[in-house]
C-alpha cells in the first residue's frame, strides 16, 4: 500500500473513461489483505472519477502461502520480507514459473522459492544495503544461489546509476539481466 507502489492505479482507473477508448472488459485487481477497503476510501474520495461503469471490476485479497487459478494460470503466493502485508507471486503456465518478488529484502528461504525459475522480477531500490530492500550485492548473492534463467530487476530509485549497475551486473552475474523500461517484454 505504499505510495510509490499503488499511485498508478487512479490514473489508470481514471482512464478508463476516455470515450474514444471506453473500456468495456472485465477489470481485476488482487492484493493483499486490506486491498478491498483500501479501494472502498478511494471510491469514496474519487467517486465517479473512477467509478467502473462501462466494465465490472473485481477486486481479490489473496492470503499468503495459498493457490489459485486466474484465466487457466497458476498463481500461488508467498510471504516477502518487507512489510507485514507484503507478497510476491509464483505463476506457473505451461510447464514454465516466473517470480515476482515486489519489495523485498534478500531472504535465504527464497533459494527453495525462486530455483528453476524462467524468469525473477525482483527490486533493486538502492545501491547500499538498507533493510526491507534488494540492492546489487544482495541479487549477486541470491543469484549465486538459485538457478534462474533470467531476471528482470525493477523498482530501480533514481539513485542508481543504470549504466554503472549495467557493468555490475555483467561483471559479476551468471544469469541474464534486464532493466526493462514500460511495456517491456521479455520472453522467456
Amino acid at each position: 500500500f505504499h505510495v510509490d507502489h499503488i499511485s498508478g492505479v487512479l490514473p489508470l482507473l481514471f482512464s478508463f473513461f476516455y470515450p474514444a477508448d471506453l473500456r468495456k472488459k472485465d477489470f481485476y485487481i488482487f492484493g493483499p489483505e486490506g486491498t478491498k477497503m483500501f479501494f472502498k476510501k478511494l471510491f469514496k474520495i474519487f467517486k465517479e472519477q473512477i467509478k467502473p461503469e462501462s466494465y465490472r471490476l473485481f477486486i481479490r485479497e489473496l492470503k499468503t502461502g495459498k493457490t489459485f487459478y486466474f484465466k487457466g494460470i497458476k498463481i500461488k503466493t508467498f510471504k516477502t520480507k518487507h512489510r507485514k502485508e507484503s507478497m510476491g507471486y509464483i505463476i506457473y503456465e505451461k510447464g514454465k514459473k516466473v517470480i515476482y518478488t515486489g519489495d523485498t529484502d534478500y531472504d535465504e528461504g527464497y533459494k527453495k522459492i525462486f530455483k528453476n525459475a524462467e524468469l525473477l522480477i525482483t527490486e533493486c531500490s538502492v545501491p547500499v544495503d538498507i533493510e526491507d530492500h534488494m540492492n546489487p550485492d544482495k541479487i549477486v548473492k541470491l543469484c549465486e544461489k538459485i538457478n534462474v534463467k533470467k531476471i528482470a530487476l525493477l523498482h530501480l530509485y533514481p539513485v542508481l546509476n543504470k549504466s554503472k549497475l549495467k557493468k555490475f551486473f555483467k561483471r559479476s552475474l551468471k544469469t541474464e539481466f534486464k532493466i526493462p523500461s514500460e511495456l517491456s517484454e521479455i520472453i522467456i
